[in-house]
């Protein structure tokens, strides 16, 4: 029976406390990417005109309600520019707001001409 106990206690304790040592070490603590680890700086203008040239995206972002949360601003902070695919174009990765309540992620590959 202490036997079985102990081996119970045992397997709880692995099993709690291991998961921390697997976690993929750029995700914090509220289970989101950390993007300053991973995303290139890009100047304001260069964001602005990757809005400019994805006019059909971001509607929620782009309605001038004063009352709303969601402006440019706060657009420019969601737009996150990686290399994703190796071909020295930088790729922007959306990650906030959708036309719902839940939080989105879009990735726009760029072509070299467009995303």
């Amino acid at each position: 029976m202490r036997l079985i106990l102990f081996s119970t206690v045992l397997l709880i304790s692995i099993t709690t406390f291991s998961q921390q040592a697997f976690t993929f070490p750029v995700i914090k603590e509220d289970n989101t990417l950390n993007w300053k680890g991973i995303e290139k700086k890009v100047p304001k203008t260069t964001v602005d005109k990757f809005i400019k040239a994805t006019p059909k995206n971001f509607q929620p972002y782009k309605l001038k309600d004063p009352d709303a949360f969601l402006n440019i601003d706060s657009l420019r902070n969601d737009l996150h520019f990686v290399d994703l695919n190796g071909d020295g174009n930088e790729d922007v990765v959306f990650y906030g707001q959708g036309g719902g309540e839940s939080r989105e992620t879009r990735i726009f590959l760029n072509t070299g001409q467009n995303y």
